[in-house]
């Protein structure tokens, strides 16, 4: 079974991280770019760097995250779409910006403004890095031990509570690597 940090085994590789494929960047009020990705020198990423676009300013702090995992094929090709698992996770801003138990707090420690929609703008996330501990929650232990299940993408979108549409949605492609 996992632990948090002191007993984790594996570290998260980001592959890829943007704007959610399935939401046009004309109907969501948040949305990322010029996404840069910091490496080490064995081309292992875990720091994201980039730039979030505020459109619209949302006075409403009560929010909800649909987070899904995906599977995604060990080999190049093919579609990160197999055995979607859904969370509907209850996020307020002061959950978004405190609670470290998952992924929405990576993007919050990392954001330089607007971090519940209250100003509009262009805002730099700086060094925002996925640490495993984020993952233990939504990822089934058998899963990372086996190598055939390592590859995962991981959907975020943030909509108001009891409301359908999303104001913003970001996905990762990722990694499950073992500690070395």
């Amino acid at each position: 079974e996992f632990g948090k940090s002191q007993d984790v085994l594996y570290r998260a590789n980001i592959t890829s991280f943007q704007n959610c494929d399935d939401h046009h960047l004309d109907n969501v009020a948040v949305y990322v770019k010029n996404v840069t990705y910091e490496c080490d020198s064995n081309a292992f990423c875990d720091i994201v760097h980039g730039k979030l676009i505020v459109k619209t300013i949302n006075p409403t702090r009560e929010k909800e995250l649909v987070l899904t995992v995906f599977r995604c094929p060990t080999e190049a090709t093919g579609q990160c779409n197999e055995n979607p698992v859904e969370h509907h996770i209850y996020l307020n801003c002061d959950k978004f910006i405190n609670d470290d138990s998952g992924p929405w707090h990576m993007i919050s420690k990392a954001m330089t403004g607007s971090k519940c929609g209250e100003e509009t703008g262009e805002f730099d996330f700086v060094s925002m890095k996925m640490h495993f501990d984020y993952l233990l929650n939504y990822i089934k232990d058998d899963y990372v031990a086996d190598e055939n299940m390592r590859k995962y993408r991981l959907k975020m979108e943030f909509h108001n509570k009891g409301k359908t549409a999303v104001r913003g949605c970001a996905s990762f492609d990722f990694n499950i690597l073992p500690l070395k």
